[in-house]
């Protein structure tokens, strides 16, 4: 982020946040270094890699997770003030636009051998927590679906992930290789990924498979702590629940 000239390194605020708050989250610490004069300098990556960085020992001021258990567990590992939700998103399915798919139809669809399902782990990142959620709905709706899904689904490994062109969505990369079929995904980020390429198409989730989509921030108890506290209270603003808002995200 561009540093604003009364600011010096060391009051920089270092944010690691969830892949999928990259846009809203740069727009946003663009108009708070306008704001404030300080420096935001942002990572971004899977909740759950991010989590193991902090923990072993990377400095920074703010935790973003696209989940609450994963800011929560920084807390519990001593290394971070209280989580709390600063935004709410949805999960979609992205399919190949030749695949019959409703929202009706989705739990045959993905519980069809020949529909391949591509998720990562939810041990890496949030998105795949999700899926293991929306795979217990499943299987209260009908029983033997968890077994089922969690066998026949894909891991992708975001650890080794490999380069991507500049601009292009990582999930129209992997459908482009041939690598799913099926990618259950955060809405806003599924319609960048269509966007792209009408190969691909949405399908929102039944009510009965909706699983709560909450992010979860943290102040890291490192480094600057007041101007990470002021950079959290800035996204729980009404001006920055407004870019959030732009970007695809809904409030707490």
């Amino acid at each position: 982020m561009q540093e604003h000239s009364a600011t010096n390194a060391a009051d920089a605020v270092r944010v690691y946040a969830a892949g999928s708050t990259k846009k809203a989250f740069t727009e946003a610490a663009q108009v708070f270094t306008a704001k404030e004069g300080i420096a935001v300098e942002m990572t971004f990556g899977g909740s759950g890699l991010l989590l193991n960085r902090l923990r072993d020992g990377e400095a920074a001021e703010v935790f973003a997770s696209a989940d609450v258990p994963k800011a929560q567990a920084l807390q519990d590992a001593g290394f971070s003030g209280p989580a709390v939700v600063f935004a709410r998103n949805r999960l979609c399915a992205v399919t190949r636009s030749t695949l019959e798919i409703t929202p009706g139809t989705l739990l045959d669809v993905i519980r069809d051998p020949a529909v391949k399902i591509l998720t990562p782990a939810a041990a890496d990142d949030s998105t795949g927590h999700y899926v293991q959620e929306l795979y217990k709905l499943a299987e209260a709706l009908r029983p033997g679906s968890y077994k089922l899904l969690d066998k026949k689904t894909q891991i992708l490994d975001v650890k080794n992930l490999p380069p991507f062109p500049p601009g292009k969505s990582p999930l129209a990369v992997f459908f482009e290789q041939g690598m799913a079929d099926l990618f259950f995904v955060y809405c806003n980020s599924a319609e960048q990924a269509v966007q792209e390429t009408s190969t691909l198409k949405i399908t929102n989730i039944p009510k009965e498979l909706t699983v709560p989509v909450a992010y979860g921030i943290t102040l890291v108890d490192r480094g600057n702590q007041v101007a990470g506290q002021r950079f959290i209270e800035f996204l729980l603003s009404a001006e920055g629940q407004a870019i959030l808002a732009k970007w695809g995200f809904t409030a707490p």
